[in-house]
């Protein structure tokens, strides 16, 4: 509870007032002593702008005024300032697709976040105390949950490797089939398990004379109209596994297709 004068008083934005009440006689001097003779009007703010910074929107802005104050030298350094800081819990889970880049990254699902006015844009993503990268935040997304990109984990090694086996084309009639095998290595050389998520893809046909056949995706989720794997399990601590998937694409002779 902080005591404020006039000035202050008049500035409140009243959206931010949760409740007022008035304190009389016996009850306002035992708090207040001689302050209260005349009676307390005792104030309280919503939680989230108990600082006495608010927010206004309007129909196509927001305003943001930070009743905080800084000094800031004038050295033409850039100066970073904290106008509030926040705790989310977040659930941490590792993502790959290394059919387009062969990194392991670590994200952060965090819950909770839209009762706070965050803003879209940049950010610099600290974890352990060690600068990790930027993300971006956007608040603007449908999810429930706000998806926080944490960078490289270089502890999380993955590989994907074609098959030498499956490199040879054969005929049949008038067609030409191509056999395609991929495997997926991925090894966890932290001291702790982690949750991991796998993505790849087989092609998609869109013509009728093309066709993708005998396709193996092992214990993978297979979205057949997207053509996208999906691999979710957890990896023990210095423990690896292996994934595989193949498919064989039939077209004629006369196409050329790109594989």
């Amino acid at each position: 509870m902080v005591s404020q004068d006039q000035n202050n008083f008049r500035s409140l934005n009243p959206d931010n007032i949760a409740s007022v009440s008035v304190l009389k006689n016996a009850g306002a001097t035992s708090i207040y002593g001689n302050r209260g003779e005349n009676g307390v009007i005792i104030i309280t703010l919503n939680e989230a702008n108990a600082s006495g910074n608010y927010k206004e929107e309007g129909l196509t802005n927001t305003r943001f005024e930070i009743k905080k104050k800084y000094t800031i030298k004038s050295n033409q350094d850039i100066t970073v300032i904290e106008v509030d800081q926040f705790e989310f819990p977040a659930t941490f889970k590792h993502y790959a697709a290394p059919e387009l880049n062969e990194n392991v990254f670590l994200t952060a699902s965090i819950v909770g976040w839209e009762k706070y006015d965050l803003l879209y844009g940049e950010a610099n993503i600290y974890f352990n105390g060690t600068y990790a990268g930027k993300t971006i935040i956007n608040p603007l997304a449908t999810e429930e949950n706000l998806e926080l990109s944490m960078g490289v984990d270089p502890n999380v090694v993955i590989t994907r490797k074609k098959l030498d086996n499956f490199k040879s084309k054969s005929f049949l009639g008038t067609n030409r089939m191509v056999s395609k095998a991929y495997e997926i290595k991925v090894k966890n050389t932290k001291q702790s398990a982690i949750n991991l998520l796998i993505e790849d893809r087989i092609p998609v046909s869109q013509n009728k004379e093309i066709k993708v056949d005998d396709i193996v995706n092992g214990d993978a989720e297979y979205d057949k109209e997207k053509g996208i794997l999906k691999w979710q399990f957890t990896l023990g601590a210095n423990e690896d596994t292996a994934k595989r998937l193949s498919y064989v694409v039939k077209y004629p002779k006369y196409r050329t297709v790109n594989l």
